[in-house]
This record gives structure tokens, sequence and C-alpha cells, in this order.
């Protein structure tokens, strides 16, 4: 089997296949012979999806993927220098309406060793994921970074950062927007 190595070399991204690796990689050189890799995870964060007409939006499912899924919380921990401190339901994200929006979720996770963290993710900013026919709409994404100082730093949905042992971050999908006024 063969992975994807990506790299930044000399500013330019390339990719070449890694026959036999376990991972992918993310490596950092100006030549192959001097690459140096390091563990790299892409994970589809889960949300809430929308309501219908006739039905609330469910919570915490990929809503813009197919065939994915998050990596399991024992995976994560054996494969990569991190600790998984919470995956929960986030209550109340979900737009409320005839039908409530989906809820999306909490995860907080710790870093073990020095990483550069990247995160992209939607729906930080100002526009929320919409509710339609009068439904309100959903939470939108929070990201944050405890670093072991005790300092909190808000992320936005689009970010690359170098991490310490110690810190923590923590990603509040969104929720889906609901349908129809409430009653």
């Amino acid at each position: 089997s063969s992975t994807t190595r990506r790299c930044w070399r000399r500013r330019v991204a390339c990719s070449a296949s890694v026959p036999g690796a376990s991972t992918p990689a993310r490596c950092t050189s100006t030549s192959r012979a001097s690459w140096t890799c390091s563990p790299t995870t892409t994970s589809p964060w889960c949300g809430g999806s929308g309501a219908t007409a006739d039905s609330d939006g469910a919570d915490a499912v990929h809503t813009h993927m197919t065939n994915t899924r998050l990596t399991d919380p024992e995976v994560l921990e054996a494969r990569y220098p991190v600790r998984l401190h919470e995956f929960s339901i986030r209550r109340g994200s979900g737009g409320q309406g005839k039908h409530r929006g989906g809820d999306g979720v909490v995860r907080r996770i710790e870093f073990l060793k020095p990483l550069t963290l990247s995160i992209l993710s939607q729906r930080r900013g100002p526009y929320p994921p919409y509710g339609l026919a009068g439904g309100q709409p959903g939470a939108i994404g929070i990201n944050t970074l405890q670093r072991v100082t005790g300092v909190i730093e808000d992320l936005l949905g689009l970010v690359q950062t170098e991490v310490q042992p110690g810190d923590v971050l923590t990603i509040e999908t969104p929720g889906g927007g609901g349908f129809g006024a409430v009653e």
C-alpha cells in the first residue's frame, strides 16, 4: 500500500507516493534526499444537519462529505501524540424552529509533543448556518486553543500555528439551521 507524502519545497506544494508508509506524512525540505517527516491526520469534523419541513436535523453527522468518518479515539491516541479529553454533542447549537436543527459536537484534544496545527473549518464568522421558513440559524463554530501557560486564543476558521505539550485545542462545530417558525 502507499500513502501520500505532502511536502513544502521552496514554497511550492508537492506530493509523492510513499510505498509501505503506515500513515500520511508532512515533510519539509529543499531536496528529496533530506526530507524529514512527521505524522499528519486529516479528519472531517461532524456537525449538525439542517432541519427540513418534515423533521429535525440530525446531531453530530457529516453533511459535507460522503463515505467519511472521524478517526476513532483509540486510533487517534495510538498513532498521534495527542490525548482526547472530550468528544460530545454540543447541546443547544442547533437552530430553533418548528423542527430544530441538529446539534454539532465538542472535541477537546491535548497535545503531548510540539506540533504544527493546521485547521480548515467553516461557519466560524458572521454567517451562521441559516434557518429556513422562519427557522433560526444554528450556532457558529468556535475554535479555541488554551496554551499550557493558561492563555486562551480564539482561532479563526483557517489557521496554522505551533502547539506545545500541554496545549489544548477545543473545536465546537456548528449546529444546523432550524425549519419553520416556533409555534
